[in-house]
């Protein structure tokens, strides 16, 4: 199976085209048909924030108004049925059976769910207007885990940006439904930030409890300052559970200095990070936790999401790594917010610098003008 999570255009957001962010998937797509053409496999994509255009924006009020979607997806066809096609069309996600390369299903009932985090892309000023679910995203998605459940099957879920970059309000939603269907969802994969890395989901109701993998990345351009990576993963044929991720990269100073590019095995998870049980969300909290503690792994751990470009850092921003790691939109114990304005709003560090951070600022005030559509209450809360 072949994983495809979106951003596809070069991005040089300020001078392209509908029809040039277009064509790149156009092309993309192609190429691919044709490199595997004579193998057996299956292909499941989605598109990311710079597939359509302008760069993040897409409006989600009414269907099959996106040029970009709309005329790429028939591309697709060849790799999604009728109905998947007819529903990426709406809006930009769709569901699929989970199908092997033979055309068998390893588990009857089970989907690959492929979602548009445009709809939670808070630089996507649509939104604004369309606050509780653009295109009814979400609620496609619960009731798409609720007849999987019903069938018996399992989830594999893949987007372009993670559910903790996403709109606050937009990721705590998601966050409960990956919770009620934490037996049917296996795994979520990513991109959006060119890195390699996890993500771990924790529950609301219990925030010291692990109960979801997501695989971000990694991406295969340069852009910005790392080598081009891919990711391997071993998934168990009978539970569909990941049980080991590598990562494979092309050096770009070593290919150009000997004319030959040559893909290696940089990154073996089970082996490189002592996971000796596999890759369950407790086994990778307890990674997270090393880096939290052993300023040594974690900057070797930082080295690493770039894929080994230039020289291994001097720290490994312990903190601000385990919460990424570790942390979703209602974070856990540990990764808690700060009580002081200034930090959640990003004018100053955790500790206590002047720190302007725009990014984290922008966030904020989206999230505040975006309201409070999801009301988060303790389990222990009474009205």
């Amino acid at each position: 199976m072949f994983f495809w999570t979106g951003d596809n255009s070069a991005h040089n957001v300020w001078s392209n085209t509908a029809e040039e962010v277009t064509n790149y998937t156009i092309n993309i797509t192609e190429s691919v048909k044709e490199i595997f053409g004579d193998e057996s496999i299956v292909v499941y994509p989605t598109q990311g924030n710079h597939d359509t255009w302008p760069v993040n924006v897409e409006d989600f009020s009414l269907p099959n108004i996106n040029y970009p979607i709309n005329t790429f997806k028939s591309h697709w066809a060849g790799w999604l049925d009728d109905e998947a096609i007819e529903k990426f069309g709406e809006y930009g996600f769709y569901s699929t059976t989970l199908k092997l390369s033979d055309g068998s299903e390893p588990i009857p009932g089970s989907k690959v769910i492929a979602l548009n985090t445009q709809t939670c892309n808070d630089q996507n000023w649509f939104i604004l207007g369309q606050r509780n679910d653009p295109g009814n995203q979400l609620d496609f998605l619960e009731s798409e885990l609720s007849v999987i459940e019903q069938a018996g099957g399992i989830a594999l879920i893949i987007q372009h940006i993670q559910p903790r970059n996403c709109q606050i309000q937009y990721g705590a939603r998601f966050q409960a439904l990956m919770e009620r269907y934490q037996h049917v969802v296996r795994f979520g994969l990513m991109g959006h930030t060119h890195d390699q890395y996890y993500q771990l989901t924790n529950s609301i109701s219990d925030n010291t409890k692990n109960i979801g993998l997501n695989q971000i990345g990694p991406s295969v351009t340069t852009n910005s300052n790392e080598n081009p990576g891919f990711a391997v993963l071993d998934i168990d044929a009978e539970t569909m559970l990941i049980t080991n991720v590598e990562i494979w990269a092309l050096d770009i100073e070593k290919a150009n200095a000997s004319g030959e590019a040559k893909w290696e095995l940089v990154i073996d998870y089970v082996q490189d990070y002592g996971m000796g049980d596999g890759m369950s969300p407790d086994s990778l909290y307890e990674v997270a936790e090393k880096i939290l503690d052993d300023e040594e792994f974690a900057a070797q751990y930082q080295w690493g999401r770039s894929r080994f470009v230039g020289n291994k850092p001097g720290h490994g921003n312990q903190k601000s790594t385990f919460c990424m790691l570790t942390s979703s939109s209602v974070p856990n114990s540990v990764c808690a917010p700060s009580t002081e304005d200034e930090v959640a709003m990003g004018f100053i560090d955790a500790q206590k610098n002047w720190n302007i951070d725009i990014n984290k600022i922008r966030s904020h005030w989206f999230d505040w003008i975006v309201g409070n559509w999801v009301e988060i209450v303790s389990k222990h809360a009474s009205k």
